[in-house]
């Protein structure tokens, strides 16, 4: 039998740098799961650094500013205080987890709605390849809004 989906509180969505990939899903998280705290972090972010101007471009044309965001380099505190973590890729959820037992059954990927394949970092990729990630990371955190504001079944 499935339960209905916990009342998340607060959600950190998790990359590696923190300047593409989690800011945008936190800004579309934040757009579209009210009363709920969003925020990101990367696993090996260099604090400060704005986002992509590539990524606050595309977010702006689709109606999200990102211009405000800055890296964050993730803590134990920062995922303890968390109630639901969305990462971008496998190995991710599996460090994060490995490092900080506790956290087992809250850590998800980001697509977990959507077939839960990895989204790659598309750092050093083209311009396409950034837009592809963009689309991905774009439809995988609408899926989860559609969940936490819907009321899904697990």
């Amino acid at each position: 039998m499935t339960a209905p989906l916990p009342d998340f509180r607060s959600v950190l969505v998790v990359c590696t740098g923190n300047v593409c990939r989690s800011p945008l899903a936190e800004a579309v998280l934040q757009a579209r799961v009210p009363g709920c705290t969003i925020r990101s972090a990367g696993l090996a972010a260099e604090p400060g650094q704005p986002a992509l101007d590539l990524w606050q471009d595309r977010a702006a044309r689709a109606g999200l500013d990102l211009s405000a965001a800055r890296a964050r380099r993730l803590t134990s505190q920062m995922a303890l205080a968390a109630d639901l973590l969305l990462c971008m890729e496998a190995a991710q959820a599996d460090l994060i987890v490995t490092r900080t037992r506790a956290l087992a059954g809250r850590v998800f990927l980001l697509t977990h709605w959507c077939g839960s394949a990895d989204i790659e970092d598309p750092i050093l990729g083209s311009a396409d390849h950034h837009d592809r990630i963009f689309t991905q990371v774009w439809q995988a955190s609408l899926t989860w809004a559609r969940a936490m504001t819907e009321q899904v079944r697990w």
